[in-house]
């Protein structure tokens, strides 16, 4: 699945996920593909090497040039994933580490990680004024310390689907990575699903932006139309309210299809929850 992002297939490439039984590969309206992938647990989707990507498209974060606009567009529907960073031998700074900390505090699709390295710590007063993660019930600031930052050589998280909550529409958390070689995304439960959105031109440079929304059985969430085109990607079967005539489309398993009025209601159908991704150009 390479685009302009990548350069030719190489070693340097990680991608054991396949395509999902009974999808195929989407073009829609020549703005973009999109793609359902399944993994297993220990599969994994990234790269060994930055020779992989392609550095016409690295666009780097204003305060720190070892992290990059993310290159490829990976949205979670089930299962368990890992996600891992090596920054062994990347001469990343104290300084780097502080702003990769401040990229989503409070994110919900940061709130429920399980496991996460390096973990929050007890902040000693003398540096109370550092960016911390939160405050315990003992009102204890929790964060990272500077001691801890300059030891770790890398960085992950683990977290569940099943734990997952966003009941907002809310700004993809995938904006930044880390440039460095060795990065990957990894299920750790069978059945895990990621869709690909691969625009056709650079997700950045064209100005797309994704939201995602998780919305609770029976419950029913208003949808705006945002920027031009905009698109709805749903991951199971829901109602779709045009508020202005009340006209109802239904939504099938992995619809996307084009926003044309301004105002939608969404109604979860199923007795489970239920995600959905807004793709939009932010004009």
């Amino acid at each position: 699945m390479a685009s302009e992002h990548d350069l030719e297939e190489t070693l340097d490439s990680i991608f054991d996920f396949t395509m999902l039984p009974g999808t195929e590969a989407n073009n829609i309206d020549n703005q973009f593909h999109l793609t359902v992938l399944k993994g297993n647990k220990g599969d994994r989707i990234g790269r060994m090497s930055l020779n992989a990507l392609n550095p016409d498209y690295f666009d780097l974060h204003p305060d720190s040039n070892k992290l990059m606009k993310s290159l490829h567009c990976w949205f979670w529907f089930s299962g368990g994933i890992k996600v891992f960073t090596d920054l062994r031998g990347q001469e990343i700074t104290l300084a780097d580490k502080r702003v990769y900390l401040k990229l989503s505090p409070e994110h919900p699709e940061t709130q429920n990680i399980v496991e996460v390295y390096p973990p929050p710590e007890i902040l000693p007063e003398h540096i109370m004024g550092l960016p911390y993660e939160g405050v315990d019930d003992s009102g204890n600031i929790l964060g990272v310390s500077d001691e801890t930052l300059n030891g770790i050589e890398e960085t992950w998280g683990k977290m569940y689907y099943k734990d997952q909550a966003i009941p907002e529409w809310t700004r993809s958390v995938m904006e930044y990575e880390w440039k460095v070689d060795r990065s990957y995304i990894e299920a750790i439960e069978d059945d895990t699903i990621l869709v690909c959105m691969l625009p056709i031109e650079s997700r950045w440079r064209a100005n797309w932006e994704v939201e995602s929304i998780i919305i609770t059985p029976g419950d029913t969430k208003t949808t705006i139309k945002k920027g031009a085109p905009c698109y709805l990607f749903s991951g199971g079967p829901c109602e779709v309210t045009d508020t202005a005539n009340n006209i109802t489309h239904q939504f099938e398993t992995w619809d996307c299809k084009k926003l044309t009025k301004e105002n939608y209601t969404v109604k979860n159908t199923r007795n489970e929850k239920l995600k959905l991704l807004r793709f939009y150009k932010n004009v």
